[in-house]
C-alpha cells in the first residue's frame, strides 16, 4: 500500500530509441484545429448584402460623418483572388479565394487568424469560362447559432466536383463536406457564382453556365439550386425547366424569413422560343418544390432575345409583401412575392399598358448586375456606367419614381460614369466599390459624396461588407478595410503572466475621432486599480478634434497570483458612449524556469534552469502518476495511482484526500489561491470522480462515466472558493466543463479510440475567455475554446506523448514531455536544456508553478 513514508526498491533500465524533438514533424492523421483568440466581436454581416431579404442594410451602424483607413489594419496577401463578398463574425472578418482556401481574419487587426485549403481548385477543361481557378467564387455564409461557416468551390479531379464544405467558425476545421454532383451536371458548361443561404435547416447553393453561354456536344447549361440538409440527409435539386435559363448572379439566393420559401432570378433561355422560366423571378418552397414564377410582359423581345438576362440581379424583398426586381435590359418592377402572377404579374409598372420603368437613366444594354440595397424609402441601384441611383419607393401604393433620360427628385443619382459593384447601406451612407476607383460613401438621403478613399482595383460584382463600423472591401488578394465613427484600439489588452510585485511594459488604448466634428472626453477609469495602474492619460478632460486621436497608457501590477480581468472605460460625448476595452492579466511565476518531469517511480528532475526541489517519493514500480506545484514554484505534491498525495519541496503532508487502495487515481491539480500555510486542491479518479483535498470546496456539475476514461483535469485561474470553474479530459478527446465554466468549442474527437492523453490551459484563460490545448499520445496539439493556433508542435507519430504545459511567461505556446523525458516546445516557448531523458519510456508527467499534467501510459 502507498500512501505514506518511502518505498524503495532497485530497477533496471532498458535502453529503447528515443524520440528527439526534432525527430519527427508530420501532421497527425487526428484532427488539430486551429483556433481564435482573444477577439472581440464587433458586429457581425453573416450572409451576402446582410440578410437573407438582401436588403444590404444594417439598421444598427451609428452614423457615420468621416473616414478612414481602420487603425492596426494589415493587409495579409491571401493565396489568390477574392470575388465573394467577406462575412463577419464574433470578431473575425471571413474570405474566401480561387484556390479554394477559407479565411479568418482578426477584425481588429486584419491579421490571419486561421486559414484552411480545402484542395486543390480545378484550373482548365471547360468549354468556355473566364475564371481560373475554379475555387470559391461564391459569397459564402454563417450559420452562427451553429458555430459554421459554408463555403461552395470546384476540386480538381479527372471529373472534377463542386464541394459544400462546413467549417468550424472558431478553428477552420472542416466538420461537413458534401459533394455537389446531381443526375445531368456537367461541370464543364456549369459554374457556381452565386451567393449561397442558410435557411429552413438547408444551404441552399444556385448553380449557373460559365461566361460565354457554352453548351457541351449541344446540351445545355441549366439553372439549379441544390438544398443540401445541415443535419444530414438526400440533397434537394431544382433545374430550371428549358435550357440556359441560369441562376447566375452574384446575389444568389433569397429567403423570405416569415413564409420561409425561397426565391431566385432566371437569366435568358437558349433558344427563346417556347422556354418557360426564362428571365424570371422564381419562387419555391423551402423543400425547392411548387414552384411559381413572375416573367416581364416584354420577355422575350427585350430580355431573352438580346440575352438581357433579368437574373443579372438577386432580387431584394422589402417586406414579406413586396419584393424589387431589374436587370440588364434596365426595366424595375415591384412585384408580390407571396403571388407572382407569371407573365406581366407585377405589381408595378401597370400591367395594361405596360410599359417599362426604367432604372438606370435610360440605359437598356448591360444596365444593372449583381444586387440592390434598399433602406426606405429608397432602393440603391449601381448601374453600368451612369453611377449609383437612388429609387423612390412608395410601398403604401406600390410603386417607384422611374430614373429614365430625366432622373430627378425624389430621386436621385451619384458616381457620374463610373461603374460600381453592388451597394450597401450603413450609418446613414451608401457605401459602392469600383475597379480602380477604390471605396465610395454617399449620404443615402441625398446623394452627396462624404468619402472616397485612395484607389485600389476589385473583381467584377465586388460589394462592402460592414460591421462594428468598418466597411470591408475585397480588392483582389487582400482585404481592405475602413472605420468611421469613433474607435478604440486595440479592442483588447493582454499583459500575459507577471510575477506579483512587478509592473508590466505600458500597453496603450488608443480612441480615434474619425468625425467631421470635434469631441469632449469627460474620463478614463479603470475598474481595478489595485492590480492595473493608468499612466499618461491624453483622453480625460480633452477635446479631441475631428481626424485626431487621444489615448490612455496601463500598466498591469498584481498584487498577488490569479487572473485579474478588468476594464477601461472611456466617457465622452459621442455616440456609443460609454467605450469599454477589456484587459486581461496573469499573476503568475514564469514557469520557464519551473518546470520539473515525474517519472513512473515517483521522482521530481528539475528542468533547465529550474532550482532543485527535495522530496521523498521513489518506490520501484511504475506508480506515480501527476505532480502538482504550487504557484509561486516553492513546492508542491506527487500524486500516486492509489490516490496518495506527497508532498515535495515547501509543501506540507495534507490529509483528508481519497485513497482507493488501486490504480485508479489519474491526475492532482491545486488551487489557484493555494498556499504552502493553506494548501487546497482537487485529485481526479479514471472513472470522472474530482475529489477536494486540503481547503478546497467539492466540485459541482462534472462529468462521471464509471469507468476507467478520464484522463486530466484543469482549474480556471479566476476561480475563487466560492466559484470553481474547469475542465476535465476523456480519452477520446471530450473536454466536459464542470462549476461555472462554460462549454468550449473543440472537434478534435476521436470516438472509441483512448488517445487523449493530457490537457492544459492558455495562461490568459479565464472565465469568461476560456481555452487551452489537448495533447494526444503521437503529440498533435489540438485547441480548443479561445486558444491560439498552434502550427509548431513535435509530433512522433506513435504513442509516446506524455504531457503538456502552457508558458506563463511572455509568449504563447508551452511544452510538450515525452515518455523518455524530453521537453520539446510548441508556440513561441524557448527550448529548455538541459532536461533528465531516459531510454525507456517511464517519464509520467510535466509540472510547473500553478500547472500540472498527468500521465498513464496505455498498452497497444
Amino acid at each position: 500500500m502507498i500512501r505514506s513514508g518511502v518505498l524503495v526498491a532497485v530497477f533496471i533500465w532498458t535502453a529503447l530509441p528515443a524520440p528527439a524533438a526534432a525527430d519527427i514533424n508530420v501532421r497527425p492523421t487526428l484532427s488539430s484545429p486551429p483556433i481564435k483568440a482573444g477577439l472581440t466581436p464587433n458586429g457581425s454581416w453573416t450572409t451576402y448584402h446582410f440578410d437573407h431579404a438582401h436588403t444590404g442594410f444594417d439598421p444598427a451602424a451609428p452614423a457615420m460623418s468621416a473616414v478612414q483607413t481602420t487603425p492596426g489594419w494589415n493587409l495579409s496577401a491571401l493565396d489568390q483572388q477574392v470575388y465573394g463578398e467577406v462575412l463577419v463574425s464574433g470578431g473575425l472578418v471571413y474570405a474566401a479565394t480561387l484556390n479554394n482556401t477559407v479565411y479568418a481574419l482578426d477584425q481588429n487587426t486584419g491579421s490571419i487568424v486561421w486559414q484552411d485549403h480545402l484542395g486543390a481548385p480545378q484550373t482548365f477543361g471547360w468549354i468556355c469560362g473566364n475564371i481560373s481557378a475554379s475555387g470559391i467564387l461564391g459569397t459564402m455564409a454563417i450559420d452562427a447559432p451553429a458555430n459554421r461557416i459554408y463555403a461552395v468551390g470546384e476540386i480538381a479531379g479527372s471529373t472534377p466536383i463542386f464541394h459544400l464544405w462546413g467549417l468550424d467558425l472558431s478553428s477552420g476545421n472542416v466538420v461537413m463536406d458534401v459533394p455537389l454532383a446531381p443526375a445531368g451536371f456537367d461541370w464543364k458548361i456549369q459554374q457556381q457564382r452565386g451567393a449561397i443561404a442558410i435557411a429552413n435547416g438547408y444551404v441552399y447553393v444556385p448553380f449557373g453556365g460559365r461566361a460565354g453561354d457554352c453548351f457541351d456536344n449541344g446540351q445545355p447549361y441549366f439553372g439549379w439550386v441544390v438544398g443540401v440538409p445541415v443535419g444530414g440527409g438526400s440533397n434537394l435539386v431544382y433545374r430550371t425547366p428549358s435550357g440556359g435559363e441560369s441562376v447566375w448572379d452574384a446575389g444568389g439566393i433569397v429567403v423570405d424569413d416569415t413564409s420561409h420559401n425561397v426565391f431566385f432570378a432566371t437569366g435568358n433561355a437558349i433558344p427563346c422560343s417556347g422556354a418557360t422560366y426564362s428571365d424570371a423571378v422564381v419562387r419555391v418552397s423551402p423543400t425547392l418544390g411548387s414552384p411559381s414564377f413572375f416573367e416581364p410582359n416584354d420577355w422575350q423581345a427585350n430580355w431573352c432575345g438580346p440575352d438581357s438576362d433579368l437574373g443579372s440581379a438577386s432580387p431584394t424583398l422589402l417586406s414579406p409583401n413586396l419584393m424589387f426586381q431589374s436587370g440588364k435590359h434596365g426595366g424595375g418592377f415591384l412585384l408580390n412575392p407571396t403571388n407572382l402572377g407569371g407573365v406581366d404579374g407585377q405589381l408595378f409598372p401597370a400591367q395594361n399598358p405596360y410599359v417599362q420603368a426604367d432604372v438606370c437613366l435610360g440605359n437598356t444594354s448591360d444596365a444593372t448586375f449583381g444586387s440592390f440595397a434598399y433602406a426606405a424609402p429608397f432602393v440603391y441601384v449601381e448601374c453600368e456606367g451612369h453611377g449609383l441611383v437612388a429609387l423612390n419607393v412608395n410601398t403604401a401604393t406600390p410603386s417607384f419614381t422611374p430614373c429614365g433620360s430625366g432622373c430627378g427628385a425624389p430621386d436621385w443619382n451619384a458616381g457620374g460614369t463610373t461603374t460600381f459593384g453592388p451597394p450597401i447601406v450603413a450609418g446613414g451612407a451608401v457605401w459602392v466599390a469600383s475597379n480602380g476607383g477604390g471605396l465610395y460613401a454617399f449620404n443615402a438621403a441625398n446623394g452627396t459624396q462624404i468619402f472616397h478613399s485612395a484607389g485600389f482595383g476589385i473583381n467584377r460584382f465586388v460589394t462592402p461588407t460592414e460591421a462594428g463600423s468598418q466597411v470591408f472591401v475585397p480588392s483582389g488578394t487582400v482585404i481592405r478595410s475602413f472605420s468611421y465613427g469613433i474607435t478604440l484600439f486595440p479592442k483588447s489588452l493582454d499583459f500575459g503572466g507577471v510575477l506579483p510585485g512587478s509592473t508590466s511594459a505600458a500597453q496603450t488604448v488608443t480612441l480615434h475621432n474619425i468625425q467631421s466634428s470635434s469631441l469632449t472626453v469627460a474620463t478614463t477609469v479603470l475598474s481595478d486599480t489595485t492590480n492595473y495602474l493608468k499612466g499618461t492619460d491624453t483622453c480625460s478632460g480633452m477635446v479631441v478634434a475631428a481626424g485626431g486621436s487621444c489615448s490612455v497608457q496601463i500598466t498591469f501590477k498584481p498584487t498577488a497570483f490569479g487572473t485579474h480581468p478588468a476594464t477601461v472605460t472611456i466617457t465622452d460625448n459621442g455616440l456609443g458612449s460609454p467605450r469599454t476595452v477589456p484587459l486581461s492579466g496573469l499573476s503568475a511565476i514564469d514557469n520557464q524556469g519551473h518546470l520539473y518531469t515525474l517519472d513512473g517511480y515517483g521522482r521530481i528532475h528539475p528542468a533547465g534552469t529550474t532550482p532543485t526541489l527535495a522530496s521523498a517519493t521513489a518506490w520501484g514500480w511504475n506508480i506515480a502518476r501527476s505532480l502538482a506545484l504550487f504557484p509561486d514554484g516553492t513546492g508542491g505534491y506527487i500524486l500516486d495511482g492509489y490516490g496518495g498525495i506527497h508532498p515535495f519541496g515547501s509543501a506540507n503532508p495534507v490529509s483528508g484526500f481519497s485513497y482507493w487502495g488501486w490504480d485508479i487515481a489519474r491526475q492532482i491539480v491545486l488551487a489557484p489561491w493555494s498556499t504552502v500555510a493553506s494548501p487546497a486542491g482537487w485529485t481526479l479518479d479514471g472513472y470522472g470522480g474530482i475529489h477536494p483535498f486540503g481547503g478546497a470546496p467539492a466540485i459541482t456539475g462534472a462529468s462521471y462515466w464509471g469507468w476507467d476514461i478520464a484522463r486530466g483535469i484543469v482549474v480556471l485561474a479566476d476561480s475563487t472558493p466560492g466559484s470553481v470553474a474547469g475542465y476535465t479530459l476523456d480519452g477520446y478527446g471530450g473536454v466536459h466543463p464542470f462549476g461555472g465554466a462554460p462549454a468550449v468549442a473543440f472537434t478534435g474527437y476521436w470516438g472509441g479510440w483512448d488517445i487523449a492523453h493530457s490537457i492544459t490551459l492558455m495562461a490568459s484563460a479565464t472565465k469568461s475567455n476560456p481555452g487551452g490545448w489537448v495533447l494526444d499520445g503521437y503529440g498533435g496539439i489540438h485547441q480548443f475554446g479561445a486558444a491560439p493556433t498552434i502550427s509548431n508542435g513535435p509530433y512522433w507519430g506513435w504513442d509516446i506523448a506524455r504531457g503538456i504545459v502552457a508558458w506563463t511567461g511572455s509568449g504563447t505556446g508551452g511544452w510538450v514531455l515525452d515518455g523518455y523525458g524530453g521537453i520539446a516546445p510548441f508556440g513561441s516557448a524557448p527550448a529548455i536544456s538541459p532536461y533528465s531523458r531516459w531510454g525507456i519510456d517511464i517519464a509520467v508527467a510535466l509540472g510547473s508553478s500553478g500547472t500540472s499534467t498527468a500521465g498513464l501510459r496505455r498498452a497497444g
